[in-house]
């Protein structure tokens, strides 16, 4: 597998605690209840309107958006997930082709990537994507990958739909924004729950 479709929050960036604490704070000025933790990964969902229009059915993009940065800009400095820096690294250097297929800002993504040491890493970023099965098709053609020697690696419904979508194999990792139960609904082609798993699991489908 030469080549290696990566979401950002959730997978490499550490964001599940960070998510929470966003939803709850646009919760709270729009005068919705808070959820647990648990039901946000259990009931999260994207395209991210998705699961905002089930809480806020008025709710516009525009105003997603900006209640989201609003909420954003009162977090703590952002981490990467432990493990995930030294493995990207590691896969770099064995020469596989990184890509990011996310929906985060580029204003927030590359400041974060300089953040982690990440520079020079990923040879192609789509970013600010609503929906991954709409963007998968160009980011692969963009970069001359092959569905059969191509894997995406992703913590929510949206990447493995991507990656269904372009016949590409399917990862999730159960450290990001939905639990293991929400991810085991959409049948990804591997499951993983620590980075180790990940590196085995990309090692394997690789020989």
């Amino acid at each position: 597998m030469q080549n290696i479709i990566f979401d950002w929050t959730g997978v490499i960036k550490d964001g599940i605690e960070d998510h929470y604490k966003v939803i709850n704070l646009m919760f709270k000025d729009f005068n919705v209840p808070s959820i647990s933790l648990e039901e946000l990964r259990e009931t999260w969902k994207q395209p991210y309107m998705d699961f905002y229009n089930t809480h806020l059915p008025s709710l516009t993009m525009q105003e997603q958006k900006k209640a989201y940065f609003k909420a954003f800009a009162q977090l703590p400095k952002a981490r990467p997930y432990p493990g995930m820096v030294e493995l990207l690294k590691k896969l770099h250097s064995r020469g596989k082709k990184l890509v990011i297929l996310s929906s985060d800002s580029p204003k927030t993504i590359l400041n974060e990537i300089k953040v982690f040491g990440l520079e020079e890493i990923f040879e192609d970023m789509d970013l600010e994507v609503h929906d991954k099965v709409d963007h998968i098709t160009d980011l692969m053609k963009r970069n001359s990958m092959k569905s059969t020697d191509t894997v995406i690696v992703g913590d929510t419904n949206n990447e493995v739909e991507a990656g269904k979508s372009f016949g590409v194999k399917t990862i999730a990792v159960t450290w990001g924004l939905c639990s293991e139960e929400n991810l085991k609904k959409h049948n990804p082609d591997h499951i993983v729950h620590s980075v180790e798993d990940l590196e085995k699991v990309l090692s394997e489908i690789s020989t």
